[in-house]
This record gives C-alpha cells, structure tokens and sequence, in this order.
C-alpha cells in the first residue's frame, strides 16, 4: 500500500515536467500531448507537502570517521564533505555548483600537482576519483580511492583541504585551464540532443537549461573559486569512511 500511495501521489501528470528536444512544430506537439492525455484518466491529486529536512540539531551532526572490516583485497576510502552554507536556488545555485566543481578539479585533477605526486608515491592509482552533488535541501562532495596506504591518502587530503585557499592564490594557470576545460565539456554537450535534455535544471535552478550554463562560467573569477573553497572546504564538515580487509589489514 505505501508504493500505491507514493505512486498515487507523485506519478501524476501535474507532478511531471516533459523536456522535449529536437527539430519539431511545438504547436503540432502541444496538440499531440493535449489529445493524447484527454483520453486517459488519473486519480484526484492531492497538494503534495514535503517533510523538511531538517529534523533539529541530529541533523547537525556530522560522524568525522566510521571503518568497517570486510572481505577485501585492499583498503578503500571515501571522504565526504557537506555542504553547510545556506541552501541556494536559481542562477546563484548554478554558480555555485560550477565553482565547487571547478575547485575540486585544480585540485584533485589529474594534471594537478598533488594528483602526479600522490601517483607517483603509489597513494593513489587509477582508482582514483571525486565528485560533487547538489540537490534541494543539501549538497557535498565525496574523494574515493582504493589504496594500500590509507594513512597516507587521509593525510594528504586533509593537508590538501587546509591548504586550499592559500595554494589556489598562485594557480592562475590551472584555473583558466579547467574552466577552458569545463566549457569545452558543456559546447561538446551540445551536440547532443540527450545531453541538452539531461542537463535541464528544473526549478530548483530557475528552469536553466544548458545554453545558461555558458554564461555563468565565463563570469567565474579565481577569486571567486578561492572564497568558495574558503566556504566550502570547512575541516568540521568532513566525514571519512573506510573498508580495510578483515584478514590482511589491522
């Protein structure tokens, strides 16, 4: 009954946002939908009224580390960091996910300093990676590797965290070529009609598609990327996880 009531509620048509793209008449394809729904039938919708997030201070609290044992061949590690500034909406949210992604990619890309060091020093390998989510009501980061030198890949990244604000000051190079990088990315996108239909931000970014994209990008300053990581990259925000094999690792 709970997935009939979530069904109920949410898959309904008045719920729903179709994001067509392609060489087509939209009055022709207005009329089409129109004709096609008016012979269907749904039941009466309801308003929808959404739980906030946040459920007092237990939300506030932020586990700093957590190990499991498992069955494993080598350590794994993910370090998460949250998100904790106001939540933001629109354009400005845009902004905002675009200078935390390109924060993380001067400093943990793989033509980054640190990234050829800790290469080199067998810390990492190619399993390597990073990504950033922000969705409505909470956004944060995650750097994952799978390593036979756990102690060292915590410690560099938590070195690299403090550091960050002081050592992007001096990558004026690195920044232009991520953000060189990042809108090649989005002119390449554009060529896809799928990739111009999945990048549709909806309304928790003023209904930006990704022709806004562009725009926004090109105004993105270092000294912008610098404040954001003076923000974003806070030493109380983050949350390490590890998976150390039961027989080989203590």
């Amino acid at each position: 009954q709970d997935l009939y009531d979530c069904y109920n509620t949410f898959y309904q048509p008045s719920n729903m946002t179709l994001f067509l793209v392609g060489n087509f008449d939209e009055t022709a394809m207005i009329s089409l939908i129109k004709k096609n729904q008016a012979k269907k039938t749904f039941s009466k919708t309801e308003k929808i009224v959404r739980a906030p997030f946040s459920k007092g201070d237990e939300d506030k609290i932020i586990i700093s580390s957590r190990t499991r044992k498992m069955d494993l061949q080598l350590p794994k590690v993910a370090i998460g960091i949250k998100g904790l500034g106001k939540q933001l909406r629109g354009y400005e949210a845009i902004g905002y996910k675009l200078k935390v992604q390109l924060l993380l990619d001067i400093l943990f890309g793989e033509s980054s300093k640190e990234y050829l060091q800790w290469y080199n020093e067998n810390i990492i390998d190619d399993s390597f990676g990073y990504d950033f989510q922000f969705e409505r009501g909470f956004n944060f980061a995650m750097i994952s590797e799978s390593t036979s030198k756990p102690e060292e890949f915590k410690k560099k990244i938590e070195d690299l965290i403090v550091q960050a604000p002081d050592l992007l000051e001096d990558r004026a190079e690195e920044f232009e070529l991520s953000k060189k990088e990042f809108l090649g990315s989005i002119i390449r996108s554009m060529n896809s009609l799928e990739s111009i239909a999945n990048r549709y931000e909806g309304r928790l970014y003023d209904d930006a598609t990704i022709f806004d994209m562009v725009e926004i990008l090109e105004k993105i300053t270092l000294e912008d990327v610098v404040k954001t990581a003076e923000e974003f990259l806070n030493q109380d925000a983050i949350s390490i996880y590890e998976l150390l094999p039961e027989s080989r690792w203590k």
